[in-house]
């Protein structure tokens, strides 16, 4: 691994890709290397929304370069937002952390119904909070898809019913779940993540509702590719794992 090196070129020998080069960003250094095949695994352009869970590196420089090079582009109009993100907690920050989905099996979401109602959480009582997922959609709740969670979390802050300092959260209460199937049955199955959320946030999940909010997290298409993952260019294939073509 080369960390803070940009991809500058495709090099193609009898037009097959067989090596990239590069440049260090630190030091300006020119590089080259040789392979039998290239993979890209570059990241999408999440970042022109600012703040996405992609790290800064994670850009769409490196296949403009293999397009230029003669790589087909295929439907790179695909983003997809996540609801499940850490809010945004200062200034600082150059991206957000993602929470696992699979938090909304057990957590539910909700806001208060006043948008001037700034108690803590635990002080708001269950009268006076809207579970609106489980409002708008009865049959399915907390686990409506992705994109409609996405859409709710912000209409609701858009009313300004959001939570935490600068509004754009929403809570997602594990109250229930806890008091339902016991504090360990909860960490058995989410511990690491309340343990990551506690150490990013200062917040104990076990006893006071996590703030989540969407949050960009991976674009798709980009570089045509066939079944086989290879491009328009032989030997310039893209990586199925990284999600992020």
């Amino acid at each position: 691994m080369h960390a803070r090196h940009e991809m500058l070129d495709v090099i193609l020998v009898d037009g097959a890709a067989r090596g990239i080069v590069t440049r260090n960003l630190i030091s300006g250094k020119i590089e080259s290397w040789m392979g039998d095949a290239v993979v890209l695994a570059t990241g999408g352009y999440g970042n022109v929304f600012f703040l996405s869970t992609n790290a800064k590196g994670s850009n769409a420089t490196a296949i403009w370069r293999a397009y230029k090079r003669g790589a087909a582009f295929g439907n790179p109009c695909f983003t997809q937002i996540h609801p499940t993100c850490i809010p945004v907690s200062g200034d600082y920050q150059s991206k957000l952390t993602l929470m696992s989905e699979s938090l909304r099996n057990d957590g539910r979401i909700w806001v208060p119904l006043r948008g001037d109602d700034k108690r803590p959480p635990t002080q708001i009582p269950e009268n006076e909070r809207d579970y609106y997922l489980e409002r708008r959609y009865p049959s399915f709740g907390n686990l409506v898809p992705r994109d409609v969670a996405s859409r709710a979390a912000k209409a609701v802050c858009d009313e300004g019913r959001g939570v935490g300092e600068t509004g754009l959260g929403v809570y997602l209460d594990f109250c229930d779940a806890i008091n339902r199937l016991g504090k360990n049955t909860i960490s058995d199955r989410y511990g690491n993540l309340f343990d990551m959320y506690e150490r990013i946030t200062g917040d104990n999940p076990y006893a006071v509702p996590m703030r989540i909010f969407p949050a960009i997290h991976y674009t798709m298409g980009g570089l045509w590719v066939d079944y086989r993952l290879m491009s328009t260019i032989p030997g310039l294939v893209r990586d199925r794992g990284s999600q992020f073509f």
